[in-house]
Protein backbone atom coordinates (compact mmCIF):
# COMPACT_ATOMS: atom_id res chain seq x y z
CA UNK A 1 0.00 0.00 0.00
CA UNK A 2 3.33 2.35 1.05
CA UNK A 3 4.88 1.61 -2.21
CA UNK A 4 1.51 2.43 -4.16
CA UNK A 5 0.68 5.89 -2.60
CA UNK A 6 3.73 6.90 -2.49
CA UNK A 7 4.56 5.64 -5.87
CA UNK A 8 8.37 4.33 -5.66
CA UNK A 9 8.96 1.92 -8.28
CA UNK A 10 12.58 0.87 -8.89
CA UNK A 11 13.43 1.31 -12.08
CA UNK A 12 17.30 0.06 -12.39
CA UNK A 13 19.22 -3.07 -11.14
CA UNK A 14 20.79 -2.62 -7.11
CA UNK A 15 18.13 0.81 -6.75
CA UNK A 16 20.50 3.01 -9.07
CA UNK A 17 17.39 4.41 -9.92
CA UNK A 18 13.52 4.77 -8.90
CA UNK A 19 10.53 6.39 -10.82
CA UNK A 20 8.71 8.26 -7.96
CA UNK A 21 5.29 9.32 -8.64
CA UNK A 22 3.23 9.52 -6.09
CA UNK A 23 -0.87 8.49 -6.37
CA UNK A 24 -2.51 10.20 -3.42
CA UNK A 25 -6.32 10.94 -4.71
CA UNK A 26 -7.77 13.18 -2.60
CA UNK A 27 -5.63 13.21 0.41
CA UNK A 28 -4.19 16.64 1.22
CA UNK A 29 -1.61 15.19 3.05
CA UNK A 30 0.79 12.29 2.28
CA UNK A 31 4.55 11.44 3.87
CA UNK A 32 6.32 8.37 3.74
CA UNK A 33 9.58 6.77 3.32
CA UNK A 34 9.89 3.14 1.37
CA UNK A 35 13.12 1.29 2.12
CA UNK A 36 15.51 0.79 -0.62
CA UNK A 37 19.02 -0.87 -1.37
CA UNK A 38 20.67 2.29 -1.10
CA UNK A 39 19.02 3.97 1.90
CA UNK A 40 15.15 5.61 2.41
CA UNK A 41 13.55 7.09 0.31
CA UNK A 42 11.20 10.02 1.60
CA UNK A 43 8.13 11.38 0.25
CA UNK A 44 6.12 14.29 1.55
CA UNK A 45 2.76 15.59 -0.41
CA UNK A 46 0.66 18.83 0.90
CA UNK A 47 -2.27 20.06 -1.33
CA UNK A 48 -4.55 22.95 -0.90
CA UNK A 49 -6.53 24.97 -2.76
CA UNK A 50 -3.14 27.56 -3.24
CA UNK A 51 -0.34 25.50 -2.98
CA UNK A 52 1.26 22.36 -3.97
CA UNK A 53 4.22 20.66 -2.85
CA UNK A 54 5.48 17.21 -3.08
CA UNK A 55 9.09 16.88 -1.33
CA UNK A 56 11.46 13.50 -2.55
CA UNK A 57 14.13 12.64 -0.80
CA UNK A 58 16.24 10.11 -2.56
CA UNK A 59 19.71 8.43 -0.79
CA UNK A 60 22.88 8.44 -1.42
CA UNK A 61 24.15 7.32 -4.87
CA UNK A 62 21.22 7.01 -6.27
CA UNK A 63 19.16 9.17 -8.86
CA UNK A 64 14.97 9.09 -9.46
CA UNK A 65 12.70 10.96 -12.33
CA UNK A 66 9.88 12.45 -10.16
CA UNK A 67 6.66 12.64 -11.36
CA UNK A 68 3.73 15.24 -9.88
CA UNK A 69 0.13 14.94 -10.85
CA UNK A 70 -1.02 18.42 -11.38
CA UNK A 71 -4.25 17.79 -12.26
CA UNK A 72 -5.69 20.91 -14.78
CA UNK A 73 -3.19 23.50 -13.51
CA UNK A 74 -0.72 25.42 -15.43
CA UNK A 75 2.49 23.66 -15.36
CA UNK A 76 4.41 26.89 -15.84
CA UNK A 77 3.20 27.80 -11.97
CA UNK A 78 5.62 24.99 -11.10
CA UNK A 79 8.77 25.98 -9.88
CA UNK A 80 11.42 23.18 -9.48
CA UNK A 81 14.39 22.99 -6.47
CA UNK A 82 16.99 20.09 -7.41
CA UNK A 83 20.21 18.48 -8.09
CA UNK A 84 21.18 16.52 -11.01
CA UNK A 85 23.39 13.62 -11.06
CA UNK A 86 27.01 14.99 -10.66
CA UNK A 87 25.52 18.50 -10.17
CA UNK A 88 25.60 19.91 -13.51
CA UNK A 89 23.27 21.89 -14.85
CA UNK A 90 19.59 22.58 -14.53
CA UNK A 91 17.16 19.81 -13.59
CA UNK A 92 15.28 18.65 -16.49
CA UNK A 93 11.20 19.54 -16.10
CA UNK A 94 8.84 18.62 -18.66
CA UNK A 95 4.75 17.89 -18.54
CA UNK A 96 2.22 15.59 -20.71
CA UNK A 97 -0.77 14.35 -20.37
CA UNK A 98 -2.55 11.15 -19.10
CA UNK A 99 -5.52 9.84 -17.53
CA UNK A 100 -4.87 11.78 -14.61
CA UNK A 101 -4.81 14.96 -16.46
CA UNK A 102 -1.32 17.38 -16.60
CA UNK A 103 1.81 15.31 -15.52
CA UNK A 104 5.32 17.12 -14.52
CA UNK A 105 8.40 14.98 -14.73
CA UNK A 106 10.90 16.24 -13.26
CA UNK A 107 14.76 14.70 -13.60
CA UNK A 108 17.14 12.58 -13.25
CA UNK A 109 17.88 14.21 -10.34
CA UNK A 110 20.78 12.85 -7.66
CA UNK A 111 21.17 11.90 -4.21
CA UNK A 112 19.45 14.65 -1.73
CA UNK A 113 16.03 16.79 -1.76
CA UNK A 114 14.35 17.82 -4.62
CA UNK A 115 10.85 20.10 -4.03
CA UNK A 116 8.54 20.82 -6.76
CA UNK A 117 6.13 23.53 -5.56
CA UNK A 118 3.54 25.71 -6.71
CA UNK A 119 2.06 28.67 -4.74
CA UNK A 120 -0.93 30.92 -5.69
CA UNK A 121 0.23 34.98 -4.93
Amino acid sequence: MTRHVLGVQVSEPGAATSRIRPRTGSSTEVEGTVPSLRGPVSILVRRSEDAHTTRVTVPPNSRAVVEVEIGGADPTAYRVKGITPGGAGRVPVESFTDLTGTVLRTGPVGSGTTEVRRTDS
